[in-house]
């Protein structure tokens, strides 16, 4: 919403609204909860007026808060505070809410990891293992054109508040294919921002080449097993081999017979990934800054979502890489042995019936 849309006078309904740029920026509208009074708050624009909408709960989204409504389903947001704090253009609400959105498809993938795991699990001849290699697919997709969206952030921060000489590419391939020198000296990047982009590249790199090999060669992530803790897949396989140059996913100590490493890491690794680069990203651009636009409201940014639980396991999944799918999702378990009536389910055929 830019700040001419709605009467200056109307702005003062916003009860986190700390001050009203004066710089061009827009003024963001965000769902806002109020411990005090234990109400969410909302509110739409009608001929120039804020209309406040009746908000009983929230399923999934931002939000504008002191402190998380629940622990459990909410997760602080470091970059979404910065951008929405300091850099409100015409563009950055709807690209900080892609951003978001494309994090809860990350953590959906992991909730349909164990999910299928129970499957597996519960039901013979089940095929799960190729809907595990669909979804490796996928999140691959995701992770990539995450990326992108936080490039666009850059170009509209640089484009407004950068001293550019050249406009930065849209593309975060392109931006990273260039030597920190370069960005500095011809596009005027900062140099928080240049060092982002040059510490980020080789993972980048890598999971763009499995991506394109996936997307543009017609290649397959490989062959994946399962176990009853766990997809497998062949580290030795060429989208891994790719990737454990770059980083140690699979210490020996974890891996199973014939070098079978667990598919969770894989999802566990992207999805930490996006996070922490956007974190960091955040970081840049206020360092980028001696003066950074000063912020408009100090609460802080929550996402809500029902995966939020495996951003809180992430590292406990990277650690630990065999776990079992009542262990992450305890309430889906629940539900299952009560409708099944003490049932048993039966091995699936696609199991690897071996120990580690």
């Amino acid at each position: 919403m830019r700040t001419s849309d709605v009467d200056r006078g109307e702005l003062g309904k916003l009860p986190y609204l700390k001050q009203i740029p004066e710089d061009g920026r827009i003024v963001p509208i965000q769902l806002f909860y109020d411990h005090a009074g234990c109400e969410w708050h909302f509110w739409d624009i009608s001929k120039g007026q804020l209309q406040e909408v009746q908000v009983l709960d929230v399923s999934h989204g931002m939000y504008l808060s002191r402190k998380p409504v629940s622990p459990d389903s909410d997760y602080r947001m470091p970059f979404e505070e910065i951008v929405l704090r300091h850099f409100t253009t015409p563009r950055i609400p709807g690209l900080a809410q892609k951003i978001s959105q494309d994090l809860i498809n990350a953590l959906g993938y992991i909730e349909k990891y164990f999910i299928l795991l129970n499957h597996a699990r519960r039901f013979e001849d089940s095929n799960t293992t190729a809907l595990v290699q669909v979804e490796l697919e996928g999140i691959f997709g995701v992770h990539r054109s995450y990326y992108d969206l936080l490039n666009r952030v850059v170009t509209e921060v640089m484009r407004r508040y950068g001293a550019t000489r050249a406009s930065l590419p849209e593309s975060f391939r392109r931006v990273a294919q260039k030597e920190p020198e370069v960005l500095v000296s011809k596009y005027g990047v900062p140099v928080p921002l240049a060092q982002f982009y040059q510490t980020k590249k080789q993972l980048f790199f890598a999971c763009r080449e499995i991506r394109d090999n996936i997307f543009h060669q017609g290649h397959s992530v490989g062959s994946v097993f399962a176990f009853d803790d766990g997809f497998a897949v062949s580290v030795d396989d060429k989208p891994w081999a790719v990737l454990t140059k770059v980083i140690d996913l699979w210490p020996a100590d974890k891996l199973r017979t014939n070098r079978l490493g667990s598919v969770l890491v894989v999802f566990a690794l992207l999805t930490e990934d996006m996070f922490k680069t956007m974190t960091w990203l955040g970081e840049a651009l206020l360092k980028s800054f001696r003066e950074p636009p000063p912020a408009c409201f100090d609460e802080n940014v929550y996402l809500r979502t029902s995966f939020a639980r495996h951003l809180h396991l992430l590292e406990e999944y990277e650690r630990d890489q065999w776990i079992a799918p009542e262990h992450a999702l305890p309430e889906i378990m629940r539900g299952i042995r009560t409708s099944d009536s003490g049932a048993e389910g039966t091995p699936a055929s696609n199991r690897v019936n071996e120990v580690p």
